[in-house]
């Protein structure tokens, strides 16, 4: 039997959302996976779902995040939570 290339780490059908774990989401946002691990202890950090055990960011939504924490300035707060 031919040695199948691994799958492609993209997790999409169709037009359907992708979906990464927390090495993806660390990666794309360069920060560790442990520094998204306290975010999400502490309920700070990107919007995450679960299915069953495993932890997983929707892309879309990961980089609306990110692009929300968009600051001007050290002294911009940003919006009130």
């Amino acid at each position: 039997m031919a040695h199948q290339p691994a799958p492609d780490r993209e997790r999409r059908i169709g037009d359907a959302p992708q979906y990464g774990d927390v090495n993806d989401a660390a990666k794309l946002l360069d920060v560790s996976a442990s520094f998204l691990n306290k975010l999400r202890c502490s309920g700070d950090g990107p919007p995450y779902v679960k299915f069953g055990f495993h932890v997983r960011y929707n892309i879309p939504a990961l980089l609306a995040w990110a692009e929300s924490r968009t600051r001007r300035s050290t002294s911009d707060p940003g919006e009130a939570a």
